[in-house]
């Protein structure tokens, strides 16, 4: 079941819209509930794991059972090898959308998982 924005409390998501403002710069008005970190915003690796960890300090959410590695890559930039293993085989890694929505109902929820 997916949330309307009518649904979710308006301070919450703009506590988050601020929170993901604040690590990434970016205005206000361009991030959404159906933003997504990864391919909208280009958040991954550390940059994810510290907006996370500060969500999590902000809002009082317990992220232990969340699977990162799911949702984001890890803190590395091009990889030939990887790109080329990707091209031979048709086979990529692709993460599990975290969307701006997602982060709301945690906080409301008090977990990410």
């Amino acid at each position: 079941m997916t949330e309307s924005a009518s649904d979710l409390p308006q301070g919450l998501i703009n506590g988050v819209v601020d929170l993901i403002h604040r690590h990434r710069n970016e205005p206000r008005h361009k991030i959404s509930l159906d933003t997504e970190l990864g391919d909208d915003l280009l958040i991954d690796g550390d940059d994810a794991r510290d907006l996370l960890v500060d969500f999590a300090k902000e809002f009082e959410v317990d992220i232990r059972n969340f699977d990162f590695d799911a949702y984001f890559g890890p803190e590395a930039g091009f990889n030939p090898f990887v790109w080329l293993y990707w091209k031979v085989t048709g086979k990529s890694h692709t993460f599990k959308p975290l969307t701006v929505r997602a982060l709301v109902i945690a906080a409301m929820l008090r977990r990410l998982e």
